[in-house]
């Protein structure tokens, strides 16, 4: 397809590149929930899910939170609002350098263990509310540009443009979006993939350079920073597989035959009764300016 110069300057061209890309990835062509099951699905691991923010590989945690720092977007005067929060996974790093986070969450557990934990840390500056961002009224909230930083991690909410723009809406001065670049890699996601649904796991390697284009042609200096990470994960064989049916339930009904179908891939790599996971991320760190 040939491009003119005022193509390539159009908004619209992007937005739907972004959409078209995210809408053929193999993981929302595949998914066969709906929105509703897709919360009560975070509801019910929630409690687990917080357990595994809170122990696990987090060197991207640190390194996203160290970017911001260094940019100076995270100082003690910054009142920060973080979209799609989960169970805190930043937001409780973020809470001792800022002087304010409140934290949006799809998942009506998610955000209760949220505001648990900040009581049991004794945190008074953070703040869960449940909100799909979709449905968010910034005005109504009174959150226009009410925020130093507004900011989003790997999180479903932002998936279009007017999800963006409403996140710019929000933010007085700066904004975050931290998404894959889709060089990541879970060799056993991707092999029981390929034994699902006879297909390659291609995870989409355009969309950050499309919300990239986006924020340049409507008006924004957008800057990339990339995070990547490695790490190991051993699980006794039942839990393992418990992760793995969960995983793959978004995309298929999890029947005895596919139920035993992955246990036998978990028994095949089984090594001292401990399932080993390698798993690489590959984070593009998005920030921007939205001061006059």
């Amino acid at each position: 397809m040939d491009l003119n110069m005022e193509q390539l300057h159009s908004p619209d061209l992007w937005a739907e590149a972004w959409e078209h890309s995210r809408k053929n990835s193999p993981h929302e062509a595949r998914k066969i929930r709906t929105e509703k099951e897709s919360m009560e699905f975070w509801d019910k691991i929630a409690p687990e899910y917080g357990g595994m923010s809170k122990k696990g590989p987090n060197g991207r945690v640190e390194q996203i939170t160290g970017f911001l720092t260094q940019e100076g977007l995270l100082n003690s005067q910054a009142r920060i609002l973080d979209v799609g929060s989960g169970p805190g996974t930043f937001a409780f790093p973020f809470a001792p350098l800022a002087n304010e986070v409140i934290a949006v969450d799809g998942s009506e557990e998610m955000c209760s263990i949220l505001n648990q934990k900040a009581q049991e840390k004794g945190l008074q500056n953070v703040k869960a509310f449940q909100r799909l961002w979709k449905d968010v009224d910034i005005e109504k909230e009174g959150w226009t540009r009410a925020f130093d930083l507004v900011f989003a991690s790997m999180t479903p909410a932002i998936n279009g443009r007017e999800a963006l723009e409403k996140m710019i809406q929000a933010s007085r001065g700066h904004c975050c979006l931290v998404i894959s670049t889709g060089a990541g890699k879970s060799l056993t996601r991707q092999a029981l993939w390929k034994r699902f649904f006879q297909e390659d796991l291609q995870v989409n390697k355009d969309n950050f350079l499309h919300i990239f284009n986006l924020l340049s042609v409507i008006g924004y200096l957008p800057s990339i920073r990339y995070c990547q990470t490695s790490w190991a994960r051993e699980q006794p064989v039942d839990k393992a597989v418990d992760a793995l049916c969960r995983s793959f339930w978004m995309y298929m009904d999890i029947t005895p035959e596919v139920k035993k179908n992955i246990s036998a891939f978990v028994e095949e790599k089984t090594e001292n009764g401990f399932f080993k996971e390698e798993i690489k991320s590959s984070l593009a760190v998005i920030t921007w300016s939205c001061r006059d």
